[in-house]
């Protein structure tokens, strides 16, 4: 009906901020307390979980670096390293592939190529080549 308002208000919407930092109900993945802010944790480059520095073994200065270099140097967690593997076992076997693939290419193009060009003997093309090996014996 033209004229009629409604009485139900538009809610506003809430600012979704990106967060660095861990929510205040993480907990470390390795030993499951709770991680404080500003505290001593890295974030896992593949699963997305936090766990403190010492928990992963990492001396205080590598965790910083690691932290600091803007996922140039990822860090992965114990968890995920399996699964890291299969990846990099994955990338060895397509390098493979891609390397025997460049020398068949190769291999197909030189042989290509030396079967169609095939050097005369003279530069006569009606007259025959003949080698002939001297006798070093004086008989």
């Amino acid at each position: 009906m033209p004229g009629k308002q409604s009485n139900i208000k538009p809610q506003p919407k809430k600012k979704e901020t990106p967060t660095k930092e861990p929510q205040d109900s993480c907990s470390c993945l390795i030993c499951k307390e709770s991680l404080k802010e500003n505290g001593d944790y890295i974030k896992c480059s593949l699963c997305n979980n936090y766990a403190h520095y010492d928990c992963l073994g990492l001396p205080k200065q590598m965790a910083l670096f690691l932290k600091t270099s803007a996922n140039a140097f990822p860090c992965f967690c114990p968890p995920s390293r399996p699964k890291l593997e299969k990846y990099i076992t994955l990338f060895e076997r397509v390098d493979i592939i891609e390397t025997c693939i460049y020398l068949f290419i190769y291999l197909f193009i030189y042989l290509f190529i030396y079967s169609i060009y095939i050097p005369p003997f003279s530069e006569d093309p009606g007259r025959r080549t003949v080698i002939q090996f001297k006798n070093n014996n004086n008989e």
